[in-house]
């Protein structure tokens, strides 16, 4: 487009309307390229224009009005071209003046009484906006009390759920966010005063609010629980900063002897607390805590009192890994039914008391409703047996965690270390019996019902229960030397029919390859291709073709 041509066929209309805006901070961006804000009114554009004598090669504006050539872009091609007369220019180049929307412009025209009046209204029907408000307008508390920090999260349920007390996944994260918010200057005021009492007051009383709220409203899922022990894991990294040692092995000392004297009447998240500084301090710190933790029990073994299940489990935790169980193992014992504590206070106490630890788990065992459950005490068992070379005893333990758990090595221990020659007739027979009702469930009853055949040299037996059972393919390789001396037309058919009975995804490849390099090695290709005809025309006629050709094609046949 010619600027001149342009401009002068512009209206006189147009011009006047032109001459209205103001063109300000001109710039040759780059040569030819020229940049400046077009005011107009109450908002400010940002044009462009490239021009090479006198011809418009290039233009733009972001007014997005839908003239081709918009009167922004006029006002700057009147500027440069002089026929301009309400123009400034400024050699230095500003950033753009914000554009305001409908809100703002309406905004700057009230009157304070009108939008105090309006935002009054506003805040009493929206509470999580009322929060918003004090957050932001309130003056900074420079310290926080019990009381304070009972409001604050009663107020960020109460804002997002007013009346209601079911909360909804959407609900639960803004909960969460405004919560993050409202407590940011009580952790800060927090960090001030970690090496007071009033630092541990504070976060109790802050865990025991958040643990309150969770039981006043159905909360989904596991977050909310989660976000609590992520909030006594930042104060436990908070405390464990701080540098003064002996203002740490202070609150510490004090913390912990709290925890005894107040047992009954505190939550376990005070526990839980205790875990997590010990948990996150460094190894000199921890052994600390697990001395304050020492001196403790040794006073409740003197006055023969212990604490809750709850409580001893992670005492238990930290007195073990610092090496101060053997001091106050007295304390600890078994509690019925359960395991979970039990089995890893008596793997503690094994070497240093090995024969009250067989009396309890025999206690144990004898007491649990499910055999499931006494595995982990037979293993604890069989470990004390066997470093004390007492053979007859590990080979009962293996007896009873053969019902649970079989393998062929305690099979052969219990054959050899059993004396009763009747009873191990009956009960080699049983194991036969309950291994093969076994089959469906897992192939590792499989393996070891093969296992004690091929050590019986039982490949009668072998081949019997194969014609009978779909046996897998692992199976069928891991004895493929003997079957094929013991009948190595069965054997390839054995091996076809474990490809036509399992399904693919029930084949390994790596046992697919083993079984065609077997086969490859040990027959003929006339051999395999008549075999596994005759297979085929016996047991499977009524199989689709696409069955038998796949099978073939597995033997390149």
């Amino acid at each position: 487009m010619n600027a001149i041509q342009y401009i002068n066929k512009l209206t006189t209309a147009k011009k006047n309307k032109v001459n209205k805006l103001t063109v300000r901070e001109v710039e040759e961006e780059t040569k030819n390229n020229f940049i400046a804000f077009v005011d107009d009114e109450t908002q400010s554009f940002d044009v462009k224009l490239k021009m090479v004598n006198d011809e418009v090669l290039e233009s733009s504006c972001d007014c997005k009005l839908k003239d081709a050539f918009c009167i922004h872009k006029t006002a700057l091609l009147l500027h440069l071209s002089g026929d301009s007369t309400t123009v400034t220019t400024k050699t230095t180049r500003k950033k753009k003046a914000p554009k305001l929307s409908e809100s703002q412009i309406l905004l700057q025209d009230l009157g304070l009484n009108e939008i105090t009046n309006w935002l009054s209204t506003i805040l009493t029907q929206n509470k999580e906006v009322e929060m918003q408000f004090l957050m932001h307008f309130s003056k900074k508390a420079v310290s926080y009390e019990v009381d304070d920090i009972e409001k604050l999260i009663s107020s960020s349920f109460t804002s997002i759920m007013a009346k209601r007390k079911k909360i909804e996944l959407n609900e639960l994260k803004k909960i969460l966010e405004l919560l993050n918010k409202v407590l940011a200057p009580v952790f800060d005021y927090l960090q001030m005063q970690i090496d007071k009492k009033k630092a541990f007051v504070l976060i109790i009383s802050l865990i025991e609010n958040l643990a309150a709220q969770n039981l006043k409203y159905t909360v989904p899922g596991t977050r909310f629980p989660k976000y609590i022990f992520s909030v006594i894991e930042k104060f436990a990294l908070i405390f464990n900063q701080l540098q003064d040692e002996d203002a740490w092995k202070k609150q510490v000392t004090v913390f912990v002897d709290d925890l005894f004297n107040l047992e009954f009447t505190i939550g376990n998240y005070y526990l839980e607390i205790l875990k997590h500084i010990h948990d996150t301090a460094k190894p000199n710190r921890k052994k600390f805590v697990s001395a304050c933790i020492k001196k403790n029990l040794l006073e409740y073994i003197e006055e023969d009192f212990t604490l809750r299940l709850e409580f001893n489990s992670i005492l238990l935790d930290i007195v073990v890994e610092n090496n101060d169980f053997e001091t106050v193992n007295e304390y600890f014992t078994i509690y019925p039914y359960e395991n979970a504590f039990n089995v890893k206070f008596l793997n503690a106490l094994k070497d240093i008391h090995p024969e009250l630890t067989i009396a309890y788990c025999s206690k144990c065992i004898s007491s649990n409703s499910k055999i499931d459950y006494n595995l982990p005490y037979l293993l604890i068992l069989e470990e004390i047996f066997t470093s004390q070379g007492n053979f007859k005893n590990v080979a009962l333990v293996k007896h009873d965690k053969f019902q649970i758990d079989p393998n062929f090595e305690d099979y052969q221990f219990i054959q050899q270390h059993l004396d009763d020659k009747p009873y191990l007739s009956k009960f080699r027979a049983n194991t036969l019996s309950r291994l093969r009702n076994s089959f469906h469930k897992h192939h590792k009853y499989i393996d070891v019902y093969f296992e004690i055949l091929n050590d019986e040299k039982n490949y009668a037996k072998m081949c019997d229960v194969i014609k009978q059972d779909d046996i897998p393919l692992s199976i069928l390789n891991k004895y493929s030397d003997v079957l094929f001396k013991q009948n190595h037309i069965f054997l390839l058919q054995s091996i076809a029919k474990s490809l036509i009975e399992f399904l693919p995804n029930q084949l390994n490849s790596i046992d697919l390859e083993n079984a065609k390099n077997f086969v490859f090695e040990h027959y003929s290709t006339v051999n395999i291709k008549n075999i596994l005809q005759d297979l085929w025309i016996k047991q499977y006629a009524y199989y689709p073709e696409s069955y038998r050709t796949a099978l073939f094609k597995k033997f390149d046949i």
